[in-house]
């Protein structure tokens, strides 16, 4: 079973590669797993798949399952007076910061 310990240290795992410009979509940052950092053991490396998993579950539970293939669908559907996808997809930079932000909001949450 997987703990909201293990899932909170893959959401600061994905920060990291967020942080680091490595990946610029959550679920990507996600599935770029601890092995492929060196940090963990591959036996480790079926537990830390589990709470990828758990993880992914939850950004897509947020976002309305896979109803929304990005962050920038979801809020372009939201009915924002002004705020569309293509305006979206031009603020690279605060969105990244969004995402940032959500990271340290799913952290603090599953932290406790």
């Amino acid at each position: 079973m997987v703990t909201n310990k293990q899932i909170a240290e893959v959401f600061k795992d994905a920060r990291q590669a967020l942080m680091n410009n490595r990946f610029r979509y959550i679920c990507h940052c996600i599935s770029f797993d601890r092995y492929n950092l060196g940090r963990v053991s591959t036996v480790g490396w079926y537990a830390q798949r589990d709470a990828r998993n758990s993880a992914r579950a939850v950004i897509s539970e947020r976002m309305g399952s896979h109803e929304h293939d990005s962050l920038e669908t979801w809020l372009a559907n939201q009915n924002i007076p002004g705020l569309t996808y293509g305006k979206l997809m031009t603020m690279s930079r605060e969105m990244r910061e969004y995402r940032l932000r959500w990271l340290d909001s799913l952290i603090k949450e599953f932290s406790k």
